[in-house]
């Protein structure tokens, strides 16, 4: 039985009737979370470039108020997972903006853009199985025939 079989919670989905049920602190958290870290990347544009303050956007805005609210909702383990997902995401769109820019010169927008997402993808996916492959390496070692 798989991990979503046994919670029986979808691996993804979208909702817009579950908005109802966020609370209005919760939305303020993530709206000042969002706008500090677009305000901290305009910077970064104005002192450093656009190139440099690109890189941080590939970083979740929201991202740290949402961990800290699963942590708080949740347990930590979950939102270290979520801390995880995220950090394999950010990964691949910078393989997303790398691909885009030597695709869009000579290919064209439409086709430049679908590559990008192709690589992104592809990325995300191999970096999940390759740290899944690794997790699951590192606890056969530790559940061991010589160990607990």
């Amino acid at each position: 039985m798989s991990v979503a079989e046994e919670s029986r919670e979808p691996l993804a989905g979208f909702s817009l009737s579950s908005l109802r049920d966020v609370p209005a602190r919760e939305l303020v958290i993530r709206f000042v979370f969002g706008a500090l870290i677009s305000t901290i990347a305009g910077l970064i544009a104005l002192g450093f470039g656009v190139r440099a303050a690109g890189l941080l956007l590939a970083f979740p805005a929201i991202l740290p108020a949402t961990l800290t609210l699963i942590e708080e909702d949740e347990s930590r383990t979950k939102a270290e997972d979520d801390d995880i997902g995220a950090v394999l995401g950010a990964v691949s769109l910078i393989a997303f903006a790398l691909i885009a820019r030597a695709g869009l010169a000579g290919l064209g927008a439409p086709v430049a853009l679908v590559s990008a997402a192709a690589g992104w993808l592809a990325l995300a996916v191999l970096l999940y199985l390759l740290l899944r492959g690794l997790a699951g390496r590192l606890a056969a070692r530790c559940v061991g025939p010589n160990r607990p």
